[in-house]
């Protein structure tokens, strides 16, 4: 059977699944952290794309609108914070 990839928007119910998935690989929960990105997101200071696979969350991209550092700062978009979890890796998730 075929697996259906969605991206998406972080929801505040990702926050619980995100840090649940990084426990479950051995890493600290992030619970904090992910909480001030959907507030950053819900201030559109930054995007929070997640991917869910067959309503599995499968790792996630935070977008700032425009690099704070270095040579592309305040003139490109920064890919902040990329995850895919170890479950999904090797499938191109990232790329997607």
């Amino acid at each position: 059977m075929k697996e259906c990839t969605i991206i998406r928007n972080m929801m505040e119910y990702d926050i619980e699944g995100i840090s649940q998935a990084f426990i479950h690989q051995g890493w600290p929960g992030r619970e904090d952290i992910l909480t001030s990105y959907f507030q950053e997101q819900e201030n559109r200071e930054r995007e929070v794309l997640v991917a869910e696979i067959d309503g599995a969350v499968a790792g996630y991209v935070t977008i700032l609108p425009s690099a704070k550092h270095g040579p592309f700062a305040e003139v490109y978009p920064e890919l902040s914070d990329f995850n895919v979890f170890e479950p999904f890796r090797n499938q191109g998730i990232g790329n997607q």
